[in-house]
């Protein structure tokens, strides 16, 4: 099969839907298909295993970029393929969709997160794209059942929809996380934070739950990893509560040094206030840690509040104040967690995952 994956961004630096991308078309390379990824923002070469990436221009329009749809007519007029796999950002993914259906390419669309945004943005995303996602696209992934229901009721046709996860390749994340374990000399310390540094992630949220801490003698620490726009306010805040010492701006690391910093970490936080099915999750799982996360679609599907970690509502600065001092203090207090994340990583492995992506690929060319 002959497949084009669409998406603005690939440098993995930029975040999990990146990082997805990469691992989704590695392991339909290594099944026999010939993929291809157009995207804006090419990673370096090193970072492309078996499989092509062509440029495609765009111009930045209040920080979404916008495809040229001269340069998309033209890409798709000198490559034929069997299908599109959309992975869809606001503007960018309604132009690809709409130069798509006119080159009569089947489009898959997979919608990484909730896309919550304020109120007149939400309302405007609700009441058009997802009805012109619906409407042009051959099928739509949704990454948990919880996230589709949610996007159904907001305007989603539920016939176009199927759930397939993120995914993880299980067995080397195992096997490297054992090679790195061997050699860990350096000290632990207590809470972990991976992700882009930007509002819907919760990283200030975070930072305000450890000030509290700290205001009452509790010196927890703190490693950040992961830029973006909020690197320089969050510098700031760090430095104005005297948290140097225990907060460490990481910036972007390799995925070596990432994989060491879950091993170090005793608790993964994750205090999005909307998500897709965050690899994070699934690393930290896989790592055997405990994760600290927000009770939003997506999350609370894979932690157990008491099992594998706990569930804190969004924004309650308080309330993941407690819950990282209680996890941090108790003793055993998780006495479920291997079970629970064995039982639940299994359904994530990257084969599994894109054997369920070629199941819908297949649907839709047989549906066209």
């Amino acid at each position: 099969m002959k497949i084009l994956q669409v998406t603005p961004y690939l440098d993995p630096k930029f975040g999990g839907q990146e990082k997805h991308v990469l691992a989704l078309s590695k392991t339909l390379t290594s099944l026999g298909h010939d993929v291809t990824i157009l995207t804006c923002r090419p990673p370096p070469s090193s970072t492309v295993q078996g499989f092509g990436v062509s440029k495609i221009n765009s111009l930045n329009f209040l920080g979404l970029p916008i495809i040229s749809v001269k340069d998309l007519t033209r890409f798709l007029r000198e490559n034929r393929f069997d299908v599109c796999h959309l992975h869809h950002e606001t503007i960018f993914g309604e132009i690809e969709l709409l130069i798509n259906k006119i080159h009569k390419l089947p489009t898959v669309t997979t919608l990484h997160s909730l896309m919550l945004r304020s109120l007149p943005t939400r309302f405007l995303y609700d009441r058009i794209s997802l009805r012109f996602i619906s409407t042009l696209s051959s099928k739509v992934i949704c990454l948990s059942p919880n996230i589709m229901q949610n996007l159904v009721i907001r305007g989603l046709k539920r016939s176009k929809c199927v759930v397939i996860p993120n995914g993880i390749d299980l067995w080397s994340l195992n096997y490297q996380f054992r090679e790195i374990g061997k050699d860990l000399s350096e000290p632990e310390f207590d809470l972990l934070f991976v992700g882009r540094l930007e509002q819907r992630k919760g990283i200030i949220w975070l930072l305000k739950s450890l000030i509290l801490l700290h205001r009452k003698g509790k010196k927890y620490t703190l490693k950040i990893v992961g830029h973006g726009p909020l690197a320089q306010e969050l510098d700031k805040i760090i430095s104005a509560n005297n948290l140097t010492q225990y907060v460490k701006l990481l910036g972007y690391v390799p995925q070596e040094e990432l994989l060491k910093c879950y091993l170090l970490a005793k608790v993964v936080v994750i205090p999005s206030f909307y998500e897709g099915l965050p690899t994070v999750a699934l690393e930290a799982m896989a790592a055997g840690k405990p994760i600290i996360a927000s009770n939003i679609p997506g999350l609370n599907e894979l932690v157990v509040n008491g099992g594998n970690g706990l569930i804190v509502n969004p924004m309650d600065t308080q309330g993941l104040a407690s819950e990282i001092d209680r996890i941090l203090t108790a003793t055993n207090y998780l006495n479920s967690l291997n079970d629970i994340n064995e039982k639940v990583l299994i359904r994530f492995d990257w084969k599994v995952v894109a054997h369920k992506v070629l199941e819908t690929y297949q649907k839709v060319l047989d549906d066209s």
